[in-house]
């Protein structure tokens, strides 16, 4: 069974009067890429800050690795990579020279710099300064930094911002190597859900610092969605109920649109219909996307 990572219950944290986070219970388990979603000021980097001892809940727990963080943060952190926001880099100083000064700070093998170079895909720029990195290049340095001294647990917020595409499937064909290849569990925050459905097998989904959904993307999915054309749609959403319950829906241009968990219910339905002499001019489905069940939970929230 795999180990628990991160647990946190019942966290809170407010600035003055203003409540940011509220009853935050979480849980990461070892090997998952956990896609923490939400708009932005959901409170992603706030809850973020929290597990890093950057910021203390006014209420709450946080244990990782099994031990609680606020007796055992300067230990715990030992085992903790991080990227919170923009990556902060000497821009006078080459790649190379950036890492062997974490390297040096941390007592760290001299073979980690060029063990992550290699990860990143930054050897060949190496002795470049960073000043003259791209912003794709920044990012991906940052992540070296995170992961310099193998951390047990990668914590990276928003690290696509600002990336074009290419930059973007770089950072995320990265991030999904590292649980596999090198036991490191991962927590991305991440506004961009058609990313995250790409990376992520378990996500949290938190909208104004309420958790509203934490499990596994295919859980969250798992419907389709489909859509019937037919002109008898009052004996049509009758035959539908007894297969897709009640959550049954009937356009103005005679259109039912309704859920299915087991796609192999179809012909069934197709069946009933023809037996109650329901016409059916079509009958197509398709799988909800992590964006269309986001919308659902979310009320339509997307920025």
């Amino acid at each position: 069974m795999a180990q628990t990572i991160v647990k946190t219950e019942k966290l809170a944290k407010s600035f003055g009067s203003q409540s940011v986070l509220q009853d935050i219970s979480m849980m990461l388990k070892e090997g998952d890429i956990y896609g923490f979603l939400g708009t932005n000021g959901a409170g992603k980097s706030t809850t973020m800050k929290l597990l890093l001892g950057l910021l203390k809940p006014d209420y709450g727990q946080i244990e990782i690795f099994g031990q609680p963080l606020a007796n055992n943060r300067a230990q715990l952190l030992k085992n903790i990579g991080s990227l919170i926001e923009e990556p902060s880099f000497y821009p006078n100083l080459s790649g190379f020279e950036n890492l062997n000064l974490i390297r040096n700070l941390l007592k760290l093998p001299a073979k980690n710099v060029a063990e992550v170079l290699r990860i990143v895909d930054l050897m060949p720029a190496k002795d470049k300064l960073v000043k003259n990195y791209s912003i794709g290049m920044k990012q991906r340095l940052g992540i070296a930094l995170a992961l310099v001294k193998f951390p047990k647990l990668l914590i990276l917020d928003e690290p696509t911002n600002g990336l074009d595409p290419e930059g973007m499937h770089q950072m995320r064909e990265l991030i999904k190597r590292l649980p596999a290849e090198y036991g490191i569990t991962v927590l991305i925050s991440s506004h961009l859900l058609s990313e995250m459905s790409q990376m992520a097998q378990t996500v949290g989904i938190i909208q104004s610092g309420h958790l509203i959904y934490q499990g596994s993307i295919d859980t969250l999915t798992g419907a389709h969605k489909y859509f019937l054309k037919t002109d008898n749609v009052t004996t049509a959403k009758k035959v539908i109920t007894t297969y897709a319950g009640t959550n049954i829906a009937i356009d103005d241009d005679h259109t039912v649109t309704f859920n299915l968990k087991n796609s192999n219910e179809t012909p069934k339905i197709i069946k009933a219909l023809v037996q109650n002499d329901v016409n059916v001019y079509t009958l197509y489905g398709k799988k909800k996307s992590l964006e269309d069940v986001f919308l659902e939970l979310t009320g339509g929230e997307t920025k």
